[in-house]
């Protein structure tokens, strides 16, 4: 009777030991997830900064477009890039320590929106002066008899 004792324990270590290391080993079975909330596919963007954020679990390193970013402990990032005009395309890049990894492409089109350069309206923003703001609204502007072109450039 104590044979069949012992061999029904060391099945049930057994048992215990390999369902343990299968528990343990459930990060490197399951590989690196990836999930961008922030821009969304097909999205257009009209603000001149665009935030890319969204959540990994499993991961060490992320990157967007090569460019590595920081996440927080719980696996959350959130970074901030200027927005291209036209179309872009963002790919986001989550790497585990074993060398796995898995990426998103999110496609977008940029289209942001100049801000202005008063503060209030018809108010000169700090070293603009009124003619400026004149030339800038309604064309050339003559002063003294000579007219200014707004568009040239001075070298």
């Amino acid at each position: 009777m104590s044979n069949k004792n012992g061999a029904y324990f060391a099945f049930t270590l057994c048992l215990i030991t390999v369902t343990y290391g299968v528990f343990q080993a459930r990060t490197l079975i399951h590989g690196p997830t990836l999930m961008v909330s922030s821009p969304r596919h097909g999205e257009t963007i009209s603000t001149v900064l665009m935030a890319i954020n969204g959540k990994t679990e499993n991961v060490t390193h992320v990157s967007v477009n090569g460019q590595p970013i920081t996440m927080d402990t719980s696996g959350t990032f959130d970074e901030t890039f200027v927005t291209p005009e036209g179309y872009g395309v963002i790919l986001v890049e989550a790497k585990n320590r074993f060398g796995r990894h898995q990426e998103q492409r999110i496609e977008f089109i940029g289209a942001p929106q100049p801000q202005a350069s008063t503060g209030v309206a018809g108010q000169p923003a700090p070293g603009e002066d009124e003619a400026s703001i004149q030339a800038s609204s309604t064309g050339p502007v003559t002063t003294a008899g000579t007219t200014q072109d707004p568009s040239a450039t001075l070298l």
